[in-house]
């Protein structure tokens, strides 16, 4: 019998085998990606990748958790936040500072890549709207929370601007997959100045924050 690896070794291959699927995934498309290419692409065999993995279905399946975990741990740092614009404010920064701008740029392609899945593989949707309406439900909670203590203006519409904040994310994962960083961060700071200037209560009449700085 061989013996058995440390788990941190196990672990740290899995990680290695889940970030090779990944960059193979974001350059080639989830259907054109070989096992042989991702063992390729780490020096190893696929026998090596099999060990740990069943397939590319099992793959994606990891992958799309490690974005999950991602994802919680943003909505953590959002929790922080006393204030549903202090809430907005951060979702949007940390959607551009969360890893290095080129690994974003992989990730985004890997996920526009792998929509197409979506649309024709019920488990492979069935992953996607779990993580839409993750970020559907963090959204709806801050928003509930600064309609119920008067931030927005009388005639916002908190149910319409939950759906906004998630299309406008959306699109941003197709703005970071297809334009550089300048013009990235660019448009998150169109789209926060947008958003945290026309839904507020003005610092004029006494019941907000005024536009952000």
């Amino acid at each position: 019998m061989a013996p058995k690896m440390p788990q941190e070794h196990s672990d740290f291959r899995k990680q290695q085998i889940l970030t090779a699927a990944w960059e193979c995934f974001a350059e080639k498309g989830y259907q054109e990606t070989t096992i042989r290419d991702i063992a390729d692409r780490m020096s190893l065999s696929t026998g090596i990748i099999y060990s740990y993995f069943k397939g590319k279905d099992e793959l994606l399946e990891a992958i799309h958790s490690c974005s999950m975990e991602n994802k919680k741990r943003i909505a953590d740092k959002i929790r922080q936040k006393e204030t549903a614009r202090e809430a907005i404010n951060e979702l949007f920064s940390l959607f551009l500072e969360s890893c290095p701008f080129e690994e974003l740029r992989k990730a985004m392609r890997a996920d526009l890549r792998s929509w197409s899945e979506a649309l024709k593989r019920e488990n492979f949707r069935k992953l996607f709207i779990s993580q839409y309406e993750y970020v559907r439900t963090i959204v709806a909670q801050f928003v509930e929370q600064g309609a119920e203590k008067g931030e927005f203006k009388a005639e916002f519409d908190p149910y319409a601007f939950v759906g906004f904040v998630n299309a406008l994310l959306l699109g941003l994962e197709v703005q970071v997959a297809l334009i550089d960083e300048a013009a990235s961060r660019s448009y998150v700071d169109k789209i926060k100045n947008i958003l945290l200037s026309n839904v507020w209560r003005d610092v004029m009449d006494g019941s907000g924050d005024g536009p952000l700085e």
